[in-house]
């Protein structure tokens, strides 16, 4: 008869006081890990919209300083007595800045906790140094998102494959929380007998919307039908250039009665049934969150050939070339033009989701790594 494993006690480190993607799904996890019977115990900087979130979903969670970047021994002794006397045997982070930090914690820790990091962000340039290895062989599992971001993992850094493993960043929605249709657009005021095209995202030239719209100039004159709804906020403070080139290349080419625009939308995860197209045009998006929700909602998406679009959709039929608004065109035509490729494709990333990018599925993979990997 075989032995299930205990449940180690996990806890959930974020020094980070922005609240953004990192910061979110540090709260999501572990939320998962508890629903899954794990203990947990999250540490954060009080006052910080992490301790603030979590304090709001009922999860257990201990103030602790906003630690330095680099050596920071006092603080780090605190917390490697902390863990003990909290019985931590994991420690679960995602920020690259608390590396350094735990790695001290590990130390005086004699050993006793596992550092799992969470990789949030690309790796871009090499990491080959003697400080860079020290600090990484700290590590006892270093999970990425993607795949293509192992390879970087591997070709930038001295990190053994053995301890490198790839986890897709688990989403977690509710399919009767989803709107239809109908329902969606309604709350968002949109027209119920156009063909939408969403874009979610903030406004930002890298988000790639500038090129959406330049497409939607050349799209064949039957295409009248057809409408773009902009979904997102400018950073603030930021973009006004940006967006004022937006307008103008919409006067431009006689679009205003074929493009809107809306603020960001907080339930957006839910809404994304409102659109018969997704299209995710950023130059390089790291995962990307618009793009799992839109499949989780049976929506067809199509984006550009790079990153973690280009993995996830992972259809050279359904991609462009970034930057490109001509092949970005061409794509768009082509989708357009076939109903039949459309809704097939739409049950095929609907699929996909349930069995590789929901959290159900991640938190899966996440166990057997947990209890029979590390």
């Amino acid at each position: 008869m075989s032995i299930t494993p205990s449940l180690p006690r996990i806890g959930f480190y974020c020094s980070s006081i922005s609240w953004g993607g990192l910061e979110m799904n540090s709260v999501r996890y572990a939320q998962a890990f508890q629903q899954e019977n794990f203990e947990i115990q999250l540490y954060g900087v009080e006052g910080s919209s992490l301790f603030q979130s979590a304090t709001e979903l009922g999860l257990p969670i201990q103030a602790v300083p906003r630690n330095r970047k680099y050596f920071d021994f006092e603080h780090a002794r605190g917390l490697a007595k902390t863990f003990q006397k909290d019985g931590i045997e994991i420690v679960h982070f995602r920020d690259n800045r608390d590396l350094d930090f735990l790695g001290w914690v590990k130390f005086f820790s004699f050993g006793r906790i596992k550092l799992v990091y969470h990789q949030a962000m690309q790796l871009g340039v090499s990491k080959k140094d003697i400080l860079h290895t020290f600090r990484f062989n700290r590590i006892d599992a270093w999970v990425s998102t993607l795949n293509y971001m192992k390879k970087q993992v591997l070709s930038h850094t001295k990190f053994p494959e053995d301890k490198l493993h790839v986890i897709p960043l688990g989403t977690n929605i509710d399919s009767s929380s989803i709107y239809s249709k109908e329902e969606a657009r309604k709350l968002l005021n949109l027209p119920a007998s156009k063909f939408l095209v969403g874009v979610v995202g903030r406004l930002d030239e890298k988000k790639g919307q500038l090129e959406v719209i330049q497409a939607l100039s050349r799209l064949e004159e039957n295409e009248k039908n057809i409408h773009v709804v902009f979904i997102g906020d400018k950073t603030k403070n930021e973009a006004d250039a940006y967006v004022q080139k937006l307008q103008h290349t919409i006067e431009l080419n006689y679009l205003q009665d074929k493009v809107s625009f809306l603020p960001h939308q907080p339930k957006m995860q839910d809404l994304h049934g409102a659109f018969d197209l997704v299209i995710v045009p950023s130059w390089e998006e790291t995962f990307g969150t618009v793009t799992i929700e839109a499949m989780a909602s049976g929506v067809p998406v199509i984006g550009s050939n790079t990153a973690g679009t280009a993995e996830i959709l992972g259809n050279e039929t359904f991609l462009f070339q970034a930057r490109n608004p001509e092949d970005l065109g061409r794509v768009l035509m082509n989708v357009l033009k076939d109903d039949t490729l459309r809704a097939k494709w739409a049950v095929d990333l609907q699929h996909k989701f349930q069995n590789i990018y929901s959290m159900k599925a991640s938190i899966a993979s996440w166990k057997e790594l947990l209890l029979n990997k590390l």
